[in-house]
C-alpha cells in the first residue's frame, strides 16, 4: 500500500491516540479523511493539517501578582504605636 495512505489504525498510531479517539475526531470534523467505498483512509497530509491546527504559540512568561494592599508585617508605625499609647 501507498505509504501516503494510512489505514485507521495506522493513522491513530502516527498520531499517538486510539481509534475510538481518532473516530471522534473524524466525526467532528478536525481530521479529513477519504473514503473508498466503506473503508475510511488517511492521508499524510490530512494528519499534517490536523497537527498543524493543534499547534500552541510559545508565550511570555505571566507576569508577576501585583503587591498586597495591605501591611503583611508586624511591625506598626510611629504614629500607630502612639495611638495605641493613647488608647492604653
Amino acid at each position: 500500500m501507498n505509504q501516503d495512505i494510512l489505514t485507521e489504525p495506522e493513522a491513530a498510531a502516527v498520531l499517538r491516540m486510539s481509534t475510538k479517539t481518532l473516530k471522534r475526531r473524524r466525526s467532528a470534523g478536525q481530521i479529513g479523511h477519504t473514503r473508498n467505498g466503506r473503508r475510511v483512509l488517511y492521508r499524510r497530509a490530512h494528519l499534517d493539517e490536523y497537527l498543524n491546527a493543534q499547534d500552541v504559540a510559545a508565550s511570555a512568561p505571566p507576569p508577576p501578582p501585583p503587591a498586597p494592599k495591605y501591611r503583611r508585617s508586624g511591625t506598626r508605625s510611629a504614629s500607630n504605636q502612639d495611638a495605641l499609647l493613647d488608647i492604653i
